[in-house]
């Protein structure tokens, strides 16, 4: 082959490969500008035209609706990077649905689930509070990621043993009968969540003043058998031939059935079935590109703002559930409007309301959380959860509301609180998200990191953690790290 020949396949298979890079940039632009304009067109469609301008105040409108595009926006760009970063896309999708969209509509309507009013300057700051944090987030993401080398390795690996796995699977499968027991039985765990919530109190583990007994056992019979699942799936994922091995087939079918009666859609939160599922579509990577990021947004946008309202249908003994509660045949925006489940702009609104009231209380409530595990009968001056506190503030008779990662900073410490509340949760969305990267980038090498394990259930878990009360969603997440901690062991040429 003379040089000309050579010089000229050179040229070829470099203009070939610039069309193809060419292509795939026009694709991504094409992808974001489809998924920009489903974003912008969603409030349009269920906000918008329903509801019209109304009564509103302009500038709450218009800072609300820079919220809306704010998210809408860095959502584009997370799938646009085309990265597997979870965690962040999954905080910038709950805080367009909740936060955005669930905000629009009742800063439009003058209408929110606490049935109460703000003045035109609180809306402004509980929307001016809302994009204080995002620019936190920003910037903590911002430094994270500008530094990372996806080709580097984890310092210390430490890895999910398959030992530690299967005694947790069988210790599952033993306590099951007793954690059925202290429930209730099976009866009350397939009839509603309000039957579940009276066998607790009635056994004294639930209390007007201090429900921790409770909601610790609730905790460990969800996170057992949710977490021994999910480490079974990752190990068949990274080791196929253990697929074939009966103890393990044994053990997973055991699991299934275990998950189905003590994490049942009928007793247990919609947060935590909603984690659990979550996180096996997240292991599913397949979906860890572009494309498959853009698609789980726009299902979780679907289901964030059309079907979440209805999954509370056997909340209650009573047969209803939400629709009951807003409306035979109510539009979507109704229930924006009506339920305490989108009520977290209006709690910020409420945050915002109690500090010019009463000042902000200087760290009580992080202090409270940072202590959830310790019991009232030992500080007996441990704070209420914040969404306890805006309850009584509003006179709103239900006390279970949330209180957004947003409002926890600013009840506390104002606006540096949130500003340095959120550049903190940056910092935890950051690791968990290049756990992802680095594992996409290096392969599995036949062993599961337990910081893969963790940042799964984390992303899963992580619109609780924002929606809130903090107290209230310490609980499961820190025995989740305890549980993988405890499955964990140093990688030294096999995981065992």
């Amino acid at each position: 082959m003379s040089a000309t020949d050579s010089s000229h396949e050179i040229q070829v298979c470099a203009s070939t490969l610039i069309q193809r890079q060419f292509r795939s940039e026009n694709h991504k632009i094409a992808q974001g500008l489809i998924l920009l304009t489903f974003l912008l067109a969603i409030p349009l469609w269920l906000v918008v035209l329903p509801l019209g301008l109304g009564s509103a105040f302009a500038a709450p409108v218009a800072l609300q609706s820079l919220v809306v595009v704010y998210c809408s926006i860095r959502i584009c760009m997370v799938v646009g990077a085309g990265q597997p970063r979870w965690s962040e896309l999954l905080f910038w999708s709950f805080s367009y649905v909740w936060l955005g969209v669930a905000g629009l509509a009742q800063v439009l309507s003058v209408r929110n689930p606490l049935f109460t009013s703000f003045s035109q300057d609180q809306q402004l700051t509980a929307s001016g509070v809302l994009l204080v944090g995002f620019v936190a987030f920003d910037i903590g993401i911002y430094f994270g990621f500008s530094r990372f080398r996806a080709d580097r390795k984890p310092l210390r690996p430490m890895a999910i043993s398959e030992t530690r796995v299967k005694i947790l699977a069988v210790l599952t499968l033993l306590f099951t009968p007793l954690l059925v027991s202290l429930l209730g039985g099976l009866g009350t765990l397939f009839s509603s969540r309000e039957a579940l919530t009276n066998s607790l109190s009635q056994s004294n583990l639930y209390s007007s003043g201090d429900t921790s007994a409770g909601g610790t056992l609730l905790a460990v019979a969800g996170v057992m058998p949710a977490v021994s699942l999910l480490a079974i799936l990752w190990i068949w994922k990274v080791k196929p031939t253990s697929r074939n091995r009966i103890d393990f087939i044994a053990l997973f079918a055991g699991l299934v059935v275990v998950n189905l009666i003590l994490n049942n859609p009928i007793s247990t939160p919609r947060f935590w079935i909603l984690t659990i599922l979550l996180a096996i579509v997240l292991s599913w990577t397949s979906l860890w590109s572009s494309r498959g990021l853009a698609g789980l947004v726009v299902a979780f946008v679907v289901v964030g703002l059309i079907a979440f309202p209805y999954l509370d249908a056997f909340r209650y003994d009573q047969v209803g559930g939400a629709a009951a509660t807003v409306g035979i045949g109510a539009r979507p925006v109704d229930f924006y409007l009506g339920k305490t489940d989108y009520g977290s702009f209006t709690d910020v609104g409420a945050t915002v309301r109690y500090v010019d009231r009463h000042g902000t209380l200087e760290g009580k409530q992080l202090s409270g959380a940072a202590l959830f595990w310790l019991p009232r009968s030992v500080w007996e001056s441990k704070p209420n959860n914040t969404a306890y506190i805006l309850a009584v503030d509003s006179n709103f008779p239900n006390l279970n509301l949330d209180s957004p990662l947003w409002a926890e900073g600013f009840v506390d410490f104002g606006w540096f609180g949130t500003w340095f509340l959120l550049l903190a949760f940056a910092l935890l969305v950051r690791r968990a998200d290049l756990t992802f990267v680095q594992w996409q980038h290096a392969g599995h090498s036949g062993y599961v990191p337990s910081g893969l394990l963790f940042s799964l259930i984390f992303a899963a878990y992580e619109s609780f953690l924002l929606r809130g009360s903090l107290l209230q969603a310490m609980s499961r997440i820190c025995l989740v790290a305890l549980v993988v901690l405890l499955l964990s062991t140093r990688v030294e040429g096999s995981p065992e």
